[in-house]
């Protein structure tokens, strides 16, 4: 099993650091002038930014496939010509 940890923000990092700085302006607003909920207020602020950043764990599972080939074998009348036809029974018996 290979786990792996990946982000796709929805929005670019710039406009998430500016969400970020105005939410904690907000919120140092409320903690200076004492109002109260400052605490939900920020675990919304973290929450949200959380959600914009697209974190997601993925756990992928892989199975070795056996080696088949296929070939495709021109049986045209271009074959005709030269040393094409002993060149391509060469190629699909190397194969």
């Amino acid at each position: 099993m290979n786990w792996d940890f990946n982000i796709a923000p929805l929005l670019p990092w710039p406009a998430l650091a500016a969400l970020a700085a105005a939410g904690l302006v907000f919120i140092a607003v409320s903690v200076l002038t004492r109002g109260r909920g400052w605490i939900l207020r920020g675990l919304a602020l973290a929450l949200l930014l959380a959600a914009l950043v697209n974190p997601s764990l993925r756990n992928e599972d892989r199975e070795s496939l056996s080696d088949i080939a296929i070939a495709v074998v021109d049986q045209s009348r271009s074959q005709s010509f030269g040393d094409r036809a002993a060149r391509t029974e060469r190629a699909l018996g190397d194969l």
